[in-house]
């Protein structure tokens, strides 16, 4: 994630330095991050986004062996891996983001020392639409879209899931929820394909994902460990002055494609399945227009600030 990209003030704003400490007592790695942040003088201030600056200083020892480690009583991640059959494939320079391969091409990037409840999709992204390549709306779970079904993202970085963008619509089996006036109109006027994918009922479209070069391992874990300073950030403001800044996302973890990998969602959800691996929400960042070089999607969309909140 940018540094940046987080807090801006419309009225006369004053620079004051904040500090946030976090050691650890393990042996890999302790963090400093020093946090200048931007506060409004004004006595009814105003949305605050987009002007912060971070800096982020590493102590790091030799890092130790993955077969070195403590055991998992210390590291329950472990113990969760090891469950699943799931191996370790590289482990981030910082030593805050493991990655996972669960098989079939398919890659999990996590905290280190814990699952987050939600997962995003970084891919590439189009449905074929000369077949009827739809699947039912998987139970137990909120699927969250950044726009709408043949629409081609206009910004589909990682960083756009993660950050404070509006998402488009969610469905689940109980229903659809919109979070924009576009699908709530779309909604509105029963045009439920535009959300979902399907003119069926609990059905929706079964994308085809490839691997996407855009977001790199280097960048999805400079994302997570980004968000993971976010939070830290706001969670030792003061409470009074936590409204002056949009709550940031939660953390996530990431699912990827290898290279020259290529599957339908209902593929990876299904490997996801196989593996013991549920998460509350996941969000598909990743493009919905139609397959091909004839049929092309009906434009692109672009994500919006959330800073005014959902619809």
């Amino acid at each position: 994630m940018p540094n940046g990209a987080y807090l801006n003030s419309q009225s006369h704003l004053r620079k004051s330095e904040l500090s946030i400490a976090s050691a650890s007592s393990s042996t890999e790695s302790s963090l400093a991050i020093s946090v200048k942040s931007i506060r409004n003088t004004s006595e009814e201030p105003q949305g605050i986004t987009n002007q912060l600056t971070r800096t982020r200083v590493f102590h790091q020892t030799t890092p130790t062996p993955i077969h070195n480690r403590p055991s998992d009583s210390i590291n329950p991640i472990f113990s969760w891996a090891n469950s699943r059959g799931l191996t370790l494939s590289c482990e981030s320079s910082n030593k805050r983001v493991f990655t996972w391969d669960i098989g079939n091409g398919i890659r999990i990037h996590t905290k280190v020392d814990s699952l987050s409840k939600k997962l995003v999709i970084t891919a590439h992204g189009d449905y074929s639409s000369f077949k009827k390549n739809i699947m039912p709306i998987p139970k137990g779970v909120q699927l969250t879209f950044l726009g709408p079904h043949n629409y081609d993202l206009k910004d589909p970085a990682l960083v756009n899931s993660t950050s404070n963008k509006r998402t488009y619509a969610s469905i689940s089996e109980g229903g659809v929820t919109p979070h924009t006036n576009q699908a709530k109109r779309a909604l509105d006027s029963g045009q439920i394909k535009d959300i979902t994918g399907s003119s069926q009922d609990g059905m929706m479209a079964n994308y085809n994902l490839h691997y996407f070069e855009g977001d790199g391992i280097h960048t999805i874990e400079d994302t997570i460990s980004g968000n993971i300073d976010l939070n830290a950030l706001y969670n030792e403001l003061e409470p009074s002055k936590k409204s002056l800044f949009p709550m940031p996302p939660e953390p996530h973890d990431v699912l990827s494609l290898s290279e020259g990998t290529s599957l339908s969602l209902g593929d990876v959800l299904s490997r996801l399945k196989e593996k013991g691996i549920h998460y509350s929400e996941i969000k598909m960042c990743f493009c919905r227009g139609r397959s091909g070089v004839t049929f092309k999607g009906s434009g692109t969309h672009e994500t919006e600030s959330n800073v005014k909140g959902k619809v």
